[in-house]
Parts: structure tokens; C-alpha cells; sequence
């Protein structure tokens, strides 16, 4: 288990390198953090990788331009949620998987930067609202429960979720 938790987050961490190298995506850079955040508060890395990881998260300098960028791309993930689900009341598995990816992230986003203290203002009830609906939802319960099933399996970490975990 700790080679294979070991080797997703070494795989995490270049995923966020990449992102962040030359800005390539402030806010994907800053959802992988989140991932780091998510995990080590929930006791998720075994020790003593949680050390390691401890001490490399708290060692990256992001500045207030890549914050802000993040926080754009943040924001534009909450539109694009907003957004699609307004579009209609019967949603397809691509869409719910989509509905799902984008609210993980909006939620591993937020809990970077409330560890790092950054005060983001983003008003989620009414997202969270319609996310819950379309998941109880007749119409959309198979394919909501099979994209996040398959949300859950392809993530990679063991990251904690309402939107992953059933």
C-alpha cells in the first residue's frame, strides 16, 4: 500500500510541477496541492511519506499572481458548473463525471488556500444544492452513481469527498 500511495503522489507531484512551471495552469498547480492538503489533513499518507509530503507542500512559495490566476480558474470551474447544470434535468454520464471533476477540484482549491490562509469569497450552496438534486434524481441516479464510481476509481489518491465517497 505505501509504494502504490507513494508512487500516486510522486505522480501528483509532477503533475503539479508541470502545471505550475511556467504557469502553465495556476489553478490545476494549485488542485494538486489540494490533493496534498486533503490528504494529510484526513491522515491519509502513511508515515513517514506524510513528513515528506508535509515539508514539500509547506515549502512551495506561490505568489500573489499565480493565487489570483488560481483563483480566476476557480471561479470559471464554479460558472461552468452553474452553467451546465441549468442546460436541462436529464444529465449523461460524461456530464455528471464532468459535474463531479469540476466540484472536486473547486473543493481541493479551497482547501489549499484555506491552509494557506488566502480568503477566497465563493458562494457554492445553491451549486451544491443542484449537484444533490441531479444525484437523487431518478432520471440521473444511474448515471451519477456510475460517474462517481468511476470518479472515485480513477482519481489516483485516496482524497476525501462528499462527491466521491457514497
Amino acid at each position: 500500500m505505501t509504494d502504490r500511495i507513494g508512487k500516486a503522489l510522486m505522480e501528483n507531484w509532477a503533475d503539479y510541477l508541470k502545471y505550475s512551471s511556467a504557469h502553465v495552469s495556476d489553478y490545476q498547480a494549485i488542485c494538486r496541492l489540494g490533493e496534498f492538503v486533503n490528504l494529510l489533513h484526513h491522515d491519509k499518507i502513511p508515515q513517514p511519506l506524510a513528513d515528506k509530503w508535509r515539508l514539500a507542500l509547506d515549502s512551495q512559495k506561490i505568489s500573489a499572481g499565480s493565487l489570483s490566476k488560481a483563483i480566476a480558474g476557480m471561479q470559471k470551474d464554479v460558472a461552468r458548473l452553474r452553467h451546465v447544470m441549468s442546460i436541462g434535468d436529464e444529465f449523461i454520464f460524461e456530464e455528471t463525471m464532468l459535474l463531479i471533476t469540476l466540484r472536486v477540484n473547486v473543493q481541493l482549491a479551497m482547501e489549499f488556500f484555506e491552509s494557506r490562509g488566502v480568503s477566497v469569497t465563493v458562494d457554492l450552496q445553491d451549486v451544491d444544492d443542484s449537484l444533490r438534486s441531479i444525484a437523487r434524481s431518478g432520471q440521473n441516479f444511474s448515471a451519477y452513481e456510475s460517474a462517481r464510481r468511476m470518479a472515485r476509481k480513477n482519481w489516483g489518491l485516496p482524497i476525501v469527498s462528499r462527491w466521491l465517497d457514497s
